[in-house]
């Protein structure tokens, strides 16, 4: 879990990081697991998960190392697929919209509608046509560009009433994933989605008020050699 730093951080703080160890300061907030080489699962890996949040931005950070194969098959690859859940709070889901990052032509995998490829074609995506053109929610696969060219990041705007001082400002943020992950998803559950024991940890009606966008490694997985090492990174800035 992560951990608040002891005391208050000093008055001109821009910058708090969180660590996921059992120590922290207001500079330095990060966490390591290294998992030893155990059967059935012979690789010896380590995970770092860096978060850093701004006054205005949050930047987090996945780090994957290959330290070391399988003694009996020392070229043997690690493979693995990950992604950064990103839920954002909206007053009223029907507002979303979603633009940007080579997002409008971007070919992807319709999970709702039977694993369908599609391309999109709406600019900027709403939920509600979106998951009537599914058949029911959005649960989206996007596969980026490969390689991946110098694209915009996107623009995701949650719509209005989430400030009570200013209830008709709509809340806009930037999201600007790295190259190193070639895919990203797009979320809700709508109505049917996560209701009853399909989504325990998630209220019937929590659709209402979020959406996720999360960098994603899910169509086909990364593979390192031993002595590599991969960095994803997202960052989230407020815009408006």
């Amino acid at each position: 879990a992560l951990v608040t730093p002891p005391g208050p951080a000093p008055a001109d703080a821009a910058t708090v990081r969180a660590e996921l160890q059992l120590s922290s300061s207001a500079q330095t907030k990060e966490g390591t697991w290294r998992r030893p080489a155990v059967a059935p699962f012979p690789w010896d890996f380590t995970l770092r998960y860096a978060i850093e949040l701004c006054e205005e931005s949050l930047s987090l950070e996945l780090t994957v190392a290959h330290v070391g194969a399988p003694v009996a098959s020392p070229s043997v690859p690690l493979q693995f697929t990950a992604c950064l859940h990103t839920y954002f709070r909206t007053a009223d889901y029907e507002q979303v919209r979603l633009e940007g990052g080579g997002m409008c032509g971007a070919s992807f995998i319709d999970k709702v509608d039977s694993l369908a490829r599609k391309l999109e074609h709406a600019h900027p995506l709403s939920l509600v046509p979106a998951a009537t053109e599914s058949g029911g929610y959005v649960d989206r696969v996007y596969m980026r560009p490969s390689p991946a060219p110098a694209l915009a990041p996107m623009l995701l705007d949650v719509g209005a009433g989430l400030d009570g001082a200013t209830p008709a400002v709509r809340s806009v943020y930037e999201v600007r994933m790295s190259d190193a992950w070639p895919d990203f998803v797009v979320f809700n559950p709508g109505l049917d989605g996560k209701r009853g024991d399909k989504g325990p940890d998630f209220d019937d009606d929590g659709y209402k008020s979020m959406v996720c966008l999360e960098p994603a490694v899910a169509v086909a997985p990364v593979v390192l050699r031993p002595g590599g090492e991969w960095v994803g990174s997202c960052v989230i800035r407020i815009v408006a």
